[in-house]
């Protein structure tokens, strides 16, 4: 039985289409080079595939979970690692700042997102504990009108991010510890992007470490509340 609305065979057709068309041809390069075509992530903005899950009122189309899950399996049949840097853009990331976030957060955020201008990253494990949160080193700490962030990350999915979320272990301005999200751009002066995996699989979707020298962020880089990240 076919239970899926119009709304969601149009968007899988869609996918399959854009796929074979335009996926398909350059995967073995994504894959080879390590790199997805800038071309291809245009196209894929022309779509409106960033922001598929997210919300009108920011810039997207606010499909269901069910259509996402379409979508992203059309794109993996061409490329597993087109596929998986995807669905950080349209889900893990997007979602997180759109639960998480202030509305002026969402404001800055998710329209450039959503409009692939500003694509993102997430980032939790850590070499002291992979995603044992209760071992993890990196620290976010008040200083001066705003916070600093210092540490490292194991396994973010990079590929061409501009703005990166970030956990780590925080404390107020009272000295109350807790454990939050922060955004970090990629021009922030002591953020540093380190060399990628040599990974078996998903070599295209980029995996490598990411490093905090004392960053320094403004109060509306803190998303969500200082300790608790709205968790």
């Amino acid at each position: 039985m076919d239970w899926l609305n119009d709304d969601q065979r149009a968007l899988r057709d869609m996918a399959a289409a854009f796929a074979r068309k335009e996926v398909e041809p350059v995967a073995n390069k994504i894959d080879l080079e390590e790199h997805t075509p800038e071309d291809l992530l245009a196209k894929a903005a022309e779509l409106g595939l960033y922001g598929l899950y997210t919300s009108p009122e920011y810039g997207g189309a606010g499909a269901d979970l069910v259509s996402v899950c379409l979508v992203v399996e059309e794109l993996a049949k061409a490329s597993p690692s087109f596929a998986g840097m995807l669905t950080v853009q349209i889900v893990l990331c997007p979602k997180t700042v759109e639960i998480l976030g202030t509305e002026e957060q969402k404001q800055r955020i998710l329209p450039r997102n959503s409009a692939g201008e500003r694509l993102m990253a997430y980032s939790q494990s850590e070499p002291a504990g992979a995603a044992n949160i209760a071992s993890h080193l990196t620290r976010v700490f008040p200083d001066g009108n705003g916070y600093r962030i210092d540490g490292a990350k194991l396994f973010c999915t990079q590929g061409t991010a501009k703005t990166y979320l970030v956990m780590g272990k925080t404390k107020d301005r009272q000295g109350n510890e807790g454990y939050g999200c922060v955004v970090v751009e990629a021009e922030d002066e002591g953020f540093r992007v380190e060399p990628y995996e040599n990974k078996l699989g998903w070599r295209g979707t980029n995996t490598g470490p990411i490093s905090f020298d004392n960053v320094f962020l403004d109060e509306d880089d803190i998303l969500g509340d200082i300790l608790t990240g709205g968790f």
